[in-house]
């Protein structure tokens, strides 16, 4: 963080940043021009708890960012709802009972969208499904050849040595859900 850097300075680079007007973020926040201006401009020196929120509303940013308090732009104060979080998990983050520095790395993994895919076909029993559907078009195919053996004796043995080849790659309904993924 620049240290010499001032809540005017950051508020003015915010609202460049964002390509916003002087005039559009006003409007926004529900503040005058000249209110703006005078902060901006350094004229204000204490920027009203009602006005910096106003603005940190508008500008999407949180209060700390434009106190110059951290670097961290994001708003701070999300409900859980907004984050798609239970009140469980918020909880468990809260009291430190999930390493937050695991949450984060994964988060912020390129691959974190294909990890969620796969939990979420395990939680909702999709590969199960698709296993069970596997072994169904397995038992097909074995029917299948079985009336085909029975047609050509001459290739019995080779087909029934098929058959028992295919069955031994079925996996049990309780097997599909400790697959590693």
């Amino acid at each position: 963080m620049n240290q010499r850097e001032t809540i005017h300075e950051r508020i003015s680079e915010t609202r460049k940043d964002k390509n916003l007007s002087q005039k559009k973020l006003c409007r926004i926040a529900g503040i005058t021009t000249t209110q703006l201006s005078s902060i901006e401009n350094g004229i204000t020196e204490n920027v009203s708890s009602d006005v910096l929120i106003k603005l940190a509303i508008a500008l999407d940013v949180s209060t700390d960012y434009l106190l110059c308090l951290t670097e961290l732009n994001s708003p701070k104060n999300y409900e859980s709802g907004q984050l798609g979080l239970s009140e469980g998990a918020v909880r468990a983050i809260v009291n430190r009972k999930a390493d937050v520095n695991v949450l984060n790395t994964l988060m912020e993994n390129q691959k974190f969208h294909e990890v969620l895919r796969l939990i979420n076909a395990f939680f909702t029993d999709t590969i199960k499904a698709g296993i069970m559907a596997r072994n169904e078009l397995i038992d097909f195919a074995t029917s299948s050849l079985g009336d085909y053996a029975k047609d050509n004796p001459d290739k019995k043995i080779e087909i029934q040595n098929d058959i028992r080849l295919m069955k031994t790659s079925k996996l049990g309904e309780h097997e599909a859900v400790n697959i590693p993924l």
